[in-house]
């Protein structure tokens, strides 16, 4: 069975770091997944070049949206934060019974 190798397939996948809005998603998604978009008919249409693509030395630990301007913020500080929110059993106590 010498002669009967398969053939090794590699694929060569390119990461890119991507912002859009809600209104956008699935036709950025359709056209990166190479499928037919209608719902660039839904709202605006924005072209998705080379100005949308954020470069990953940009963003330390992630970019945030509040009132449509960007923010950075590190993982760190995001952890903090997120460490002092209430726990949801704490949340379900505000709630009427």
């Amino acid at each position: 069975m010498v002669g009967s190798r398969r053939e090794v397939v590699v694929k060569i996948i390119s990461t890119q770091f991507i912002e859009t809005d809600a209104v956008n998603f699935k036709s950025l998604v359709q056209k990166l997944t190479g499928k037919d978009s209608t719902a660039a008919s839904v709202g605006t249409t924005k072209s998705f070049g080379v100005e949308n693509v954020v470069r990953p030395e940009s963003v330390p630990g992630g970019t945030a949206m509040v009132d449509g301007a960007s923010m950075s913020i590190d993982l760190k500080e995001l952890d903090r934060l997120l460490m002092g929110l209430p726990s949801m059993d704490e949340l379900c106590g505000f709630l009427p019974d």
